[in-house]
């Protein structure tokens, strides 16, 4: 699965509280960064010792969980025009009119559960439907609300 981490958040802070010793992600940067690195014991013995640390780190793994189950729910309830369109219109919330895909062609497409082809000629679409114009991974949002019908589910 692929996931973004923004700055100042944490990778899978729940797998160092599981009893494996194996840690089952990786990570791979798209730019310049910067990582705090803590070990198992160390991060147990902050925890202990500081409750408050503990308490905020279940809250960005409740977060983390929750936002996966939305990531499953919009993969099994949505085709793939509408996840796209779900994607694009969370984007624009947060960007503006004018948005930067923050993942490539491919790791949006793996993420979204489709093949890069598929997205590129799913952006196409909408492209010339008007609702978008752009290019690569910088996009204008031409018609925000109609982009926002798009990522509705449809009733079967």
């Amino acid at each position: 699965m692929v996931q973004l981490v923004e700055p100042v958040q944490l990778l899978a802070p729940i797998v160092m509280f599981m009893p494996s010793l194996e840690y089952p992600v990786s990570a791979r940067a798209s730019g310049s960064t910067s990582l705090c690195r803590f070990r198992r014991q160390q991060l147990h013995a902050l925890c202990r010792f500081e409750p408050e640390l503990a308490l905020r780190v279940l809250e960005i793994a409740g977060q983390a969980l929750c936002k996966r189950i939305d990531d499953v729910e919009n993969l099994s309830s949505r085709n793939g025009p509408q996840r796209l369109a779900a994607h694009l219109y969370e984007l624009s919330l947060v960007q503006g009119k004018t948005i930067t895909l923050p993942l490539s062609h491919r790791e949006l497409a793996a993420k979204l559960g489709l093949r890069p082809e598929t997205l590129r000629r799913l952006l196409g679409n909408l492209r010339r439907q008007g609702v978008l114009q752009g290019q690569r991974l910088s996009w204008t949002i031409i018609d925000r609300e109609r982009l926002r019908g798009m990522q509705l589910p449809t009733a079967d």
